[in-house]
């Protein structure tokens, strides 16, 4: 439910709503009443296009979803959006997504096995930084970068600041940036059980290397990479 163009509230009445399992929004205000303890009480899957979060007091929405499962953000302005979800497994942020900060990701890392960013929400210096403190992702299985360079300093720094804090992973897809340098892989050496697909490059070589030989990630058995366009829609999150 939505309408491009101005953005409306979001009815008040729809909060409560227990019947309510899956819901995507798309360009609404959310302000969130003070002392909310718990919206959508029903949910499972929320995706959120465009929508700019309003809380009381301090600015925050926070609340509780006690049954999410799947949380998708895409461009909006989401960053005092800092919901309780003990059972969310997926969480999704992509586009021009303003303010998914280091605390927002932390906040869902501890409990989720699945993992979608794009680069863009981590190339600033300061989350860059922030993100070598985040805690132990003792559940994440799976993580998929969108418009990665492995040019960039801060998108390598932050990746291998993430599969530090992932002791489970299985599986690492990146989808790279066009403009990424590529060059054949100056070596073959693999930690046992990893395979790349796709082109193979220096950056992939070294990350196995990263992964293997550090004990990063000693269990991931999948590294796939990609170059190809990005859909301009909800593009899909599986790469094999």
């Amino acid at each position: 439910m939505g309408y491009c163009g101005p953005k409306y509230k979001l009815p008040l009445c729809l909060l409560p709503c227990r019947s309510l399992k899956e819901l995507t929004l798309e360009y609404f205000d959310f302000n969130c009443p003070a002392n909310t303890r718990c919206i959508f009480p029903g949910l499972i899957s929320l995706d959120l296009y465009g929508i700019e979060f309003h809380g009381n007091g301090n600015g925050l929405v926070n609340t509780n979803l006690p049954k999410l499962e799947n949380l998708a953000f895409l461009d909006g302005c989401v960053g005092n959006f800092l919901v309780s979800a003990p059972q969310l497994q997926s969480l999704d942020a992509r586009g021009c997504v303003e303010g998914v900060t280091i605390r927002l990701l932390a906040l869902h890392l501890i409990s989720i096995n699945s993992l979608c960013l794009s680069a863009y929400l981590f190339s600033d210096n300061d989350v860059v930084v922030a993100s070598a403190a985040l805690p132990i992702a003792k559940n994440l299985r799976e993580i998929v970068l969108l418009s990665f360079s492995f040019d960039c300093g801060n998108h390598l720094t932050f990746l291998i600041h993430l599969l530090k804090k992932s002791p489970k992973l299985r599986s690492l897809k990146i989808h790279v940036e066009a403009a990424s340098q590529i060059s054949p892989l100056p070596s073959t050496k693999e930690h046992s059980g990893a395979r790349l697909l796709g082109r193979r490059t220096e950056a992939a070589w070294w990350l196995q290397l990263c992964c293997g030989e550090e004990g990063h990630v000693a269990a991931v058995t999948a590294v796939v990479m990609r170059q190809r366009p990005l859909s301009a829609n909800w593009p899909e999150k599986d790469m094999g």
